[in-house]
């Protein structure tokens, strides 16, 4: 038996982290506009942590997306800004913001999940190698 992967583990990973990081780099994006797009662009906490927060996903996402996949620290660091997502309306005090709340709830969950998988995939294969 083989020690390393197979090609077609090797394409097999790259493909699920290809995936679940371009899914993220999407999340991303939408949680650095969507201070604008959906209106609270007037709450200065809320805009920055959507503007400073997208940015660090979408750069980390990109990073496993470009050809980081057996490297999950990003994918794990993701995790932690997915986790701050969600937490963030009520730890920096906007949470009475409606849209802002439920946009970091639900981004939070997304990225978090995605960020898991993305993980989870790589220490899948490098267990088997």
């Amino acid at each position: 038996m083989s020690t390393s992967m197979s090609h077609d583990d090797t394409l097999h990973l790259g493909n699920s982290v290809r995936t679940a990081s371009g899914l993220n780099i999407i999340a991303g994006a939408w949680l650095f506009i969507s201070a604008w797009v959906l209106g609270y662009s007037d709450n200065g906490t809320a805009l920055a942590n959507a503007v400073i927060v997208g940015a660090i996903v979408v750069i980390l996402a990109l990073i496993r997306f470009g050809g980081a996949h057996a490297q999950a620290l990003p994918s794990w660091l993701n995790v932690i800004a997915g986790v701050w997502t969600f937490f963030s309306a009520w730890i920096l005090g906007f949470s009475d913001v409606g849209n802002a709340l439920w946009n970091n709830i639900i981004l939070g969950v997304i990225i978090t999940v995605l960020a898991v998988i993305s993980a989870a995939v790589t220490a899948r294969f490098a267990t088997r190698s």
